[in-house]
């Protein structure tokens, strides 16, 4: 199984119970055929996959050994706190139709997500972070699409607690094998 793989099955397994999932599943009573809301769900993956793994290959680039582990553990921490923080399920109250309202809303729901921090650290621990963009965008939109088809699954965000921490320390064990590489290897 290759790297992209790997990303792609994090970042679904991430998205689910976060809140850009609660944002969608709550449009999607609101704008059930629209396609709208598909399309957005997208485009927001997309640019946010993209920035966060091309932002962390630039960073890397200007380092070498421990700063650039240093940079791949700190996406990884911050992926584990974004994980380990609980959002409770909030209905959304006077849902609007805009379109540049739903673009900002899961714009910024999405930006410093957990799957966009697992794509910063992919990219800067790679040369190449246009498989890690896509996978990240593939298994983002893919756990958003599916609470847009089944929105009921935005709002059981206490049943993916679980998932949620298990993704949280596997990232932390990650990162901490990343620097224990980057030390020995700075001997």
């Amino acid at each position: 199984m290759d790297l992209p793989l790997i990303i792609m099955l994090a970042c679904f397994l991430a998205t689910m119970g976060g809140g850009a999932q609660q944002i969608v599943s709550g449009l999607a009573g609101t704008l059930p055929n629209s396609p709208i809301l598909p399309s957005l769900v997208v485009l927001t993956s997309v640019l946010t996959a993209f920035t966060m793994a091309y932002l962390g290959f630039w960073l890397s680039a200007h380092f070498i050994g421990l700063p650039c582990a240093l940079l791949v553990a700190g996406g990884l921490l911050l992926a584990a706190i974004t994980l380990f923080r609980s959002e409770p399920f909030v209905p959304i109250r006077e849902p609007t139709r805009s379109i540049g309202a739903i673009f900002m809303a899961l714009s910024g729901k999405q930006a410093l997500d957990a799957p966009r921090w697992l794509a910063f650290a992919a990219g800067a621990a790679i040369t190449e972070p246009l498989g890690i963009a896509l996978g990240v965008t593939f298994g983002s939109a893919a756990a958003l699409l599916s609470a847009w088809i089944a929105p009921e699954m935005g709002r059981h965000t206490s049943k993916l607690c679980i998932l949620r921490i298990v993704l949280a320390m596997l990232a932390l064990a990650v990162a901490a094998f990343v620097l224990w590489v980057g030390i020995a290897a700075g001997r």
